[in-house]
């Protein structure tokens, strides 16, 4: 199959298009396939969060921002509602790339439902880290998208013998990737770290 095809030589495009029916070209990675429907969601919806957040003002407290004092008092739903919450159109353009670029992977590799179980669980784990060990309010989807990076990491890991070059190649992005942004948070003061 051509999603076969496309996981085994490491390419984001259809081996033809006429392999999946489609004459327009897309690959199976590419904004709108069936393969990617829950990335594309997740990236919709966090630029419609950012559009009512800007149109009120950026009161993001209002929309669901970590605040421990509101966690404290029972509004446990901020431990995710704050993941699709971001400071600045810049922040949300750069966690809009590497969901954009991460996403597809790990949701053509795992499926929708683990996915959505990974991106999830880990925006909650993150967040609740950042409650026990932070008194800052925080916003973003920063956990939930080292979470993916993580279950890539481990795929291509596990699969190192059989994937050969291409597992050591992804591995290393990955680290390097990794070793920015850390290496970019722990220079900026106003990043959550956990």
């Amino acid at each position: 199959s051509s999603a076969g095809a496309g996981k085994a030589n490491g390419s984001n495009k259809n081996v033809s298009s006429s392999s999946t029916g489609s004459s327009n070209g897309r690959g199976i990675l590419d904004w709108g396939s069936p393969l990617r429907r829950c990335t594309d969601s997740l990236l919709v919806l966090n630029g419609l969060m950012f559009i009512l957040q800007w149109a009120s003002k950026d009161v993001l407290t209002l929309w669901g921002a970590k605040v421990n004092a509101l966690v404290t008092a029972g509004q446990w739903w901020r431990l995710l509602t704050s993941s699709f919450l971001h400071t600045s159109a810049i922040h949300l353009l750069i966690n809009s790339h590497a969901l954009a670029s991460i996403g597809p992977h790990v949701e053509l590799l795992g499926g929708s439902h683990r996915f959505m179980a990974v991106y999830l669980s880990s925006a909650v784990v993150g967040t609740a880290a950042s409650y026990l060990l932070t008194p800052a309010p925080s916003v973003g989807a920063s956990s939930a998208l080292f979470g993916l990076g993580a279950a890539l990491a481990m795929f291509y890991w596990r699969h190192r013998d059989s994937m050969g070059k291409r597992s050591d190649v992804v591995l290393q992005q990955l680290g390097v990737t990794l070793a920015i942004n850390m290496a970019y948070s722990m220079a900026n003061r106003r990043i959550d770290n956990w």
